[in-house]
């Protein structure tokens, strides 16, 4: 590891999904460059000391819960921005999608505002509640991503 890293995370407990170990992770250009114990400090812009701290992927809630019309007070931007403070990096809420409305014009909007306010990286499930009428949509709806 010659060249400079932005960031290198120090002592910390590098979770992944076959063990736990102790060990330094050396961040460049935004990607992870090298997961080892006693990576050197000299080639990093910044240092963070994570001892006896977890350093997990990125968590990703696919269960999430958000309603942008009285009484609620939550909005996409909202809840992705608390998620983020909890260590998400992705979010999947549900979209109520009522009886009535069609389930690619709701989605295309969420999509929209997901773009412009989530802070996250973001999908929905689309809750259908008029299903006569809106599963003729589910082949348009996974196009678009769900």
């Amino acid at each position: 590891m010659g060249k400079v890293m932005d960031l290198i995370i120090k002592n910390g407990f590098v979770v992944s999904s076959e063990r736990i170990i102790e060990a330094d992770i050396a961040i460049g250009d935004g990607v992870i460059q090298e997961i080892d114990s006693g990576l050197s400090t000299k080639v990093a812009a910044k240092i963070v000391d994570a001892s006896g701290k977890y350093i997990l992927p990125g968590v990703i809630d696919v269960h999430a819960h958000f309603h942008d019309e009285p009484p609620y007070v939550d909005d996409l931007q909202a809840l992705s921005r608390t998620a983020a403070f909890g260590g998400t990096t992705t979010i999947l809420p549900f979209l109520f999608v009522k009886k009535g409305q069609g389930v690619v014009d709701n989605l295309k909007k969420a999509i929209d505002n997901g773009q412009r306010s989530s802070f996250l990286d973001f999908g929905f499930h689309p809750c259908m509640f008029d299903t006569k009428n809106q599963l003729h949509e589910i082949p348009d709806a996974i196009r678009l991503g769900v």
